[in-house]
């Protein structure tokens, strides 16, 4: 799945001039900090902890047409392959509910812009069916006053191959609306 979305945005991106899409190698060179593994203080109801956070990839897509220096957007991705479980009903270390409250606290306590010097970044998080799709959804709803957050993007493998051009595929957001990596 992570090669999925990243042999399509490059071939995308390619027959767009105006947009350039930069893979995690040559963007980790144009940061103060490579993306690897960051800490991040959770909190999730009563408990406070510490969480890691490592993206599956990272990439940004720059717009030559917009203006220096906002012309740019910036994505931790994940890839879902529905080996995890989505829930907190477990005792396994890692599931999609951490990651996504990890994800949540590094955007509200600014330990990216820190890290790596951006400010605004989105999750978009590619999975195997779109109930699975669904049910992150509603996962990530348990967090942000059951609001669900904007930060997230979720799609299935299935709609993103029918799209033909993956940079106006619509993904829904954490609060259900539809969005692509172009707003």
């Amino acid at each position: 799945l992570i090669n999925e979305l990243r042999v399509r945005l490059e071939v995308d991106a390619r027959h767009r001039p105006e947009i350039s899409y930069v893979e995690k190698d040559a963007l980790n060179l144009e940061l103060p900090t490579p993306v690897t593994t960051w800490r991040v203080p959770v909190m999730d109801g009563e408990k406070s902890y510490e969480d890691g956070v490592t993206p599956d990839d990272v990439f940004r897509l720059i717009f030559h047409n917009e203006p220096k220096p906002h012309n740019f957007a910036t994505f931790f991705y994940e890839a879902d392959r529905a080996t995890e479980p989505n829930d907190t009903d477990t005792v396994r270390e890692v599931y999609l509910y951490r990651k996504m409250l990890a994800y949540y606290f590094t955007y509200m306590l600014g330990i990216h812009t820190e890290l790596f010097g951006f400010k605004e970044f989105r999750v978009p998080i590619l999975t195997t069916s779109a109930d699975r799709a669904k049910n992150l959804i509603e996962v990530n709803k348990r967090f942000n006053n059951g609001e669900g957050s904007e930060l997230f993007l979720f799609t299935d493998v299935g709609a993103l191959r029918a799209s033909p051009h993956v940079l106006e595929h619509e993904w829904i957001n954490g609060r259900g609306e539809r969005v692509t990596f172009l707003d």
